[in-house]
């Protein structure tokens, strides 16, 4: 099939791969991913309306059940050299709020459930958020965080008023990443930076994975960057490119291992990814699986960091400024 428009740099695109679907949480119905021939981007089809978009997220993702006590356990920012190379040695640095620096303004987009803040504060830097799960409505109250539910154009957040704004895995849910980035933009200082991370499509994981590699994370993922991609995404949106590199976290290293070995079902949630999902005997064997596979994703750190350096990683890590 061919014919599909690419987003992006609005040349043609070709089927990549059909009736894919959400092989996490079991929301209903069967997708494509097609790639542009020219920039390489990909893109999910059909994409969902607003209506469908905001009950996936809050009817699907697993964010209903969690405390405020697990929120405060999950910040994970330690100061200092040994934890820079505990995070670099996790491949955990394409978390974009590490790179902020103290006594900065942060704007997190797509916070979630508001961990990321409290990691920012932990930096010394002053941070807000935006959200569209209103699932975390009471952490937000009850962590006093200070956090929009919705868009960021409909927040009040005044324009040029942040030193950096973060979006850690979010602009591969964005329906209109252009349009998208110019609005974010204008919330930036003129020597503010825009620092985002998302999954690479061309990534060894990818290839090697195909039609189950965890981050085409169907329907959530609607976007798949390449580098001709991310550029010319930059240009359109008005804004300079200062760096570009990927970087792989073992988790996922360990999580790709064992969906390999996972068969999905359509419209079943996961055991896989679901630990409340199968019995007490499967869940054993799943803990033991998965202690073998963090052990070997630690084993596998020298190989992992070869291909981030040579762009083959997981995750794009990518700086913008205006």
């Amino acid at each position: 099939m061919s014919g599909f428009t690419c987003k992006i740099c609005g040349q043609s695109s070709t089927l990549l791969y059909e009736n894919l679907f959400d092989d996490r949480y079991g929301y209903p119905g069967k997708f494509s991913v097609y790639r542009c021939s020219t920039c390489g981007f990909g893109q999910t089809d059909p994409l969902l309306t607003p209506a469908a978009l905001g009950k996936l997220y809050t009817d699907y993702y697993p964010r209903k059940n969690i405390t405020v006590d697990e929120v405060r356990r999950s910040v994970t920012w330690r100061p200092g050299t040994l934890a820079r190379w505990k995070r670099w040695l996790q491949g955990v640095n394409n978390t974009c709020h590490y790179h902020v620096t103290p006594n900065s303004k942060v704007l997190d987009i797509g916070c979630g459930n508001g961990a990321s803040l409290l990691d920012i504060q932990a930096q010394g830097a002053e941070a807000v958020g935006t959200e569209e799960d209103r699932n975390v409505e009471p952490i937000a109250k009850a962590l006093h965080l200070q956090i929009h539910f919705g868009d960021v154009s409909t927040s009040t957040y005044a324009d040029q008023s942040f030193d950096f704004i973060t979006m850690s895995q979010l602009l591969e849910h964005i329906p209109d990443p252009a349009a998208f980035l110019k609005r974010v933009s204008q919330k930036l200082k003129p020597t503010g930076q825009i620092i985002m991370s998302f999954p690479n499509i061309d990534g060894w994981n990818r290839r090697h994975s195909g039609r189950r590699w965890i981050n085409w994370h169907i329907p959530y993922h609607i976007n798949f960057f390449t580098p001709k991609s991310i550029r010319l995404l930059a240009d359109q949106s008005g804004l300079k490119l200062m760096s570009l590199q990927t970087i792989t976290p073992n988790v996922w290293v360990q999580l790709q291992s064992l969906a390999n070995r996972h068969t999905a079902i359509e419209g079943q949630p996961s055991a896989f990814w679901s630990p409340d999902q199968g019995s007490e005997k499967s869940s054993m064997a799943k803990r033991l699986s998965s202690i073998l596979a963090l052990a070997m994703s630690y084993l596998c750190v020298p190989i992992t960091r070869w291909r981030d350096w040579r762009h083959q990683g997981d995750s794009w890590l990518v700086v913008l400024s205006k």
